[in-house]
């Protein structure tokens, strides 16, 4: 059969499965033209909007299909998951309950409830909607990884390496380490780290927790991701190099005002806000110019340094740029975490205030996420930041912002280098 006879849904999920976002989109929009009540493709079209950053679009499409079919769980579920992403949880809340009043063991809206009672900090209800959903689908690993994180956060450890030791691969190892770390079980986080090593499993996460114990137990670090990565952190200023202009800064700080649909909260940020999605998936000509500056920076990161680790020699051959835009305003800041999902973080700062000495910097440490310190020292660096700097710094290392008191907004791009 050639390619002209094939099924155009079948076309359709082969961009999609290829990543070619754009071009799905104008394909979807065409045959909508004459298909306008198909189901599958509004449904596949709200999915690459909202991939696209185009939420607007996406809500418009489910609304759509709604009306077609009102009785179908499934789609008040995707809606209510579209309006979580945003950051609209009371909304997406109810359309979990409708889809739940439509089917009262619909497990992806058991999950997706149990997601907005979490962000909620409603960890009594959320236990009870995800411990459901676990019961009826045992195999669902994403609510199974919910709830164990919130047995985690909850200091119930025990319980929560029990689950995370139900998955059959090694994607939750870095969640196992951290329960036996809590613990302070030695041996059989160790043990594990061994395993790890000996597996050649790359995680950012057990780098972080690698190094913290190394310190804390008086060990040799021998996980070999980055060892030193304070010493990986590189910063330049993009406007004196003349590689970003002040034309580029000004048209992207448009764009950051331009559309606030596009922002929500995020916990880890005080008296701020970041956009959802993956910003460079946007069709905007000084967005596409920026991850081109971000990409060249990266390649010269990775000429800067010479000693050997492994997030040098073994760099990703295929990797995608993720970013998203950060305004912190008066008082507010951003709380210490690392990138698990990344291997390389940064960002470029738009528009840095006036401030005092001190207010607004990064800071980068060997210590976070409430880790047993056990009157140790663990080594911290502190940068200080204006308009128009690049930080880069490896997505396993601890880092957070100073306050900033003055009544103006700090406004950069994050991002990080995601291997695929």
């Amino acid at each position: 059969m050639s390619n002209d006879n094939k099924d155009p849904l079948e076309k359709f999920k082969e961009l999609f499965k290829n990543k070619k976002y754009r071009d799905l989109e104008i394909s979807l929009m065409n045959f909508l033209q004459e298909n306008k009540d198909n189901k599958e493709a509004l449904l596949l079209y709200s999915i690459v909007c909202r991939r696209l950053m185009k939420f607007a679009e996406a809500e418009k499409s489910l609304i759509k299909i709604i009306k077609l079919d009102p009785e179908n769980p499934y789609f008040y579920s995707v809606y209510g998951e579209l309006l979580f992403s945003t950051g609209l949880n009371d909304v997406a809340k109810n359309l979990y309950k409708k889809s739940l009043e439509l089917n009262e063991n619909f497990v992806l809206s058991l999950y997706g409830l149990g997601q907005v009672y979490e962000r909620e900090k409603n960890y009594e209800e959320a236990v009870i909607l995800l411990e459901k959903a676990v019961g009826l689908d045992n195999n669902f690993s994403d609510a199974k990884n919910l709830l164990a994180s919130i047995y985690k956060k909850n200091k119930l450890y025990k319980k929560a390496l029990n689950l995370f030791q139900e998955s059959t691969d090694n994607l939750n190892l870095a969640d196992q380490l951290e329960c036996l770390y809590y613990l302070d079980d030695k041996d059989n986080f160790f043990r594990k780290l061994d395993f790890a090593i000996n597996q050649s499993i790359l995680s950012p996460k057990i780098a972080s927790l690698s190094s913290h114990a190394s310190i804390r137990y008086g060990e040799i670090d021998n996980y070999s991701f980055c060892k030193n990565p304070l010493g990986f952190v590189y910063k330049k200023n993009l406007l004196e190099n003349n590689l970003l202009s002040k034309n580029l800064i000004d048209d992207l700080i448009v764009f950051t005002n331009k559309d606030s649909s596009i922002y929500r909260e995020q916990k880890l940020l005080k008296n701020g806000k970041q956009t959802s999605g993956n910003l460079f998936l946007k069709d905007n000509e000084s967005i596409q110019s920026l991850a081109v500056i971000i990409k060249n920076e990266i390649n010269l990161y990775r000429k800067s340094f010479k000693e050997s680790c492994d997030m040098i020699n073994l760099f990703p051959k295929k990797f995608s740029i993720n970013g998203w835009v950060i305004k912190i305003q008066n008082e507010g800041y951003l709380d210490s975490h690392i990138h698990e999902n990344g291997w390389l973080s940064g960002s470029i700062y738009l528009d840095i205030p006036e401030v005092v000495a001190g207010e607004g910097d990064i800071m980068f440490s060997l210590h976070g996420n409430d880790y047993p310190i056990e009157d140790k020292k663990f080594p911290e660096m502190r940068l200080d930041l204006k308009t128009g700097d690049i930080v880069i710094f490896p997505s396993s290392l601890f880092h957070s912002t100073t306050p900033i008191n003055q009544n103006s907004n700090r406004i950069s791009i994050a991002f990080d280098l995601v291997p695929i």
